[in-house]
């Protein structure tokens, strides 16, 4: 029995060393294909599950487990168990009756190639074609004249009800088509809920903190996306992929997913009518824990009218907090953001300084930074208003 084993290992040994070097080449010269080579995009490993819950966190366990950890999270059928009427009620008759005569843009493409151009159309003839063309509707819902009608269908989920993150909606996005679409490996600015309404999507990510690996070859930073062929990877083109782990989740109709702040993502929907809505909203590195005290959590959904979505300046706001790295800051460190990052605004550094240190410490928390009255510092300081409103401040730690 010894002496089988012994030959069988030994003409195992025998036959790689026929087929291939040490270096990756085979014996005839040709080159063995890297893990993923040609297939589509996250082939190259074994994808991580994201977690799964069946209901929308609270606020708390939100900010602190999943925005503060930057970790993905899946929602399983909570649009099917809560109140979110579009789920119900956004039929092709419905589009037709409520905004069948608006224009919209359509990309003329089901595989994403962010140079062509949309075409504009009405909702109506959009409707009678994007089940034989490929036609894909991408657009806020605000540029709807109806937009008050459609807002009245979306609930915002319950992890933004309070602590300040009610405040950092800025924007809810519809994807329509008729499935069969694939979008380029991209990150955003912004931090996502993304709820499927109808049809399936199916998502690998790519965690933040592999940034040098995703941009290494042939990323545009205008636009943050890649030039990767999502459906057939060149593993020699683009070598550093190969290296990075992925995520995948696959949604159904009733799923939402959190997708954190800048994760790569590539999104694939399968064949047959696809609708879903992004719930777009701003970073933040505090919580404020007193504003949830008096609310009541167990709804897992609240009517979007009840939020100021995208109406207050928190955007602005944002860039100004983020150009300071510490939890605690210095006026010596304050002052020097403010000469880096705003240096029209430098005159006024003193008092601004003053009205946000409210306990009179000499520093500035983020409770400071955060809990402060936005509109009336920015109309007080319009200079750096006027700053904010117009300068791209670029946060790399973030």
């Amino acid at each position: 029995m010894k002496a089988v084993t012994f030959c069988w290992f030994w003409s195992v040994l025998i036959l790689l060393d026929t087929t291939t070097c040490s270096n990756g080449e085979k014996k005839d010269g040709s080159t063995i294909a890297p893990p993923g080579h040609n297939l589509p995009f996250g082939s190259h490993t074994t994808p991580f599950e994201v977690p799964v819950v069946d209901k929308f966190p609270t606020p708390n366990v939100f900010f602190e487990e999943y925005m503060h950890k930057s970790r993905p999270l899946v929602i399983r059928s909570i649009l099917n168990l809560t109140t979110f009427p579009a789920v119900v009620k956004w039929t092709d008759d419905f589009f037709r009756k409520e905004v069948g005569e608006e224009y919209i843009d359509a990309e003329p493409a089901r595989k994403e190639n962010r140079n062509l151009t949309p075409e504009q159309m009405t909702m109506r003839s959009f409707l009678q074609q994007y089940a034989e063309r490929e036609l894909y509707l991408v657009s806020g819902i605000e540029v709807f004249r109806a937009k008050d009608k459609l807002m009245d269908d979306l609930y915002v989920p319950r992890s933004l009800h309070c602590g300040g993150l009610q405040f950092l909606i800025e924007s809810l996005v519809m994807w329509f088509s008729s499935g069969g679409t694939k979008s380029v490996l991209h990150n955003d600015d912004y931090e996502n809920f993304n709820c499927v309404l109808d049809g399936t999507k199916e998502l690998v990510f790519v965690d933040t903190k592999h940034r040098e690996q995703v941009q290494a070859d042939g990323y545009h930073e205008d636009g943050s996306y890649s030039d990767v062929d999502v459906d057939k990877v060149d593993m020699h083109k683009f070598p550093r992929l190969g290296e990075v782990p992925v995520y995948k989740a696959v949604l159904h109709k009733g799923d939402c997913l959190y997708i954190p702040y800048q994760w790569y993502h590539q999104v694939n929907s399968p064949g047959g009518r696809s609708l879903a809505i992004n719930f777009w909203f701003l970073p933040t590195r505090w919580f404020n824990t007193s504003d949830c005290q008096d609310k009541n959590l167990q709804h897992q959904t609240q009517p979007s009218s009840k939020f100021d979505i995208g109406q207050n300046q928190m955007q602005a706001w944002n860039k100004f907090t983020w150009s300071f790295q510490e939890n605690e800051t210095s006026k010596a460190k304050y002052k020097e953001a403010i000469s880096t990052n705003f240096p029209k605004s430098q005159f006024l550094q003193d008092e601004l300084f003053k009205d946000l240190d409210k306990d009179g410490s000499l520093s500035l928390s983020l409770e400071e930074l955060y809990n402060v009255d936005i509109n009336k510092i920015l109309q007080k300081y319009s200079s750096l208003d006027a700053a904010l409103t117009a300068e791209d401040i670029t946060h790399d730690e973030l």
